[in-house]
């Protein structure tokens, strides 16, 4: 998972070339449910202009999951929405 600290990444479908999904802006992250497994993604993140940004593997993201009910709840409704979109 990637939380956007400063600057832009712009997710994009592997199979797709210039398949753009979104821009993730500050205060944003990418991942989806398969991070929580530890699977591969099925987009592909790049950063759009200077960016600082976190990357959470799939171990601490579990820990967090498991530890922190707020953040728990904001992770799994925004994977869970972007399986249905």
């Amino acid at each position: 998972m990637l939380v956007v600290l400063s600057g832009a990444s712009r997710s994009c479908v592997r199979a797709l070339p210039g398949g753009l999904i979104v821009v993730h802006m500050p205060g944003q992250f990418a991942g989806e449910m398969s991070t929580l497994r530890g699977a591969a993604s099925v987009v592909r993140a790049r950063v759009r202009r200077k960016a600082r940004l976190l990357a959470i593997d799939s171990e601490h993201l579990r820990a967090i999951v498991q530890t922190d009910a707020e953040l728990s709840e904001i992770l799994m409704r925004a994977f869970i929405l972007r399986r249905v979109d």
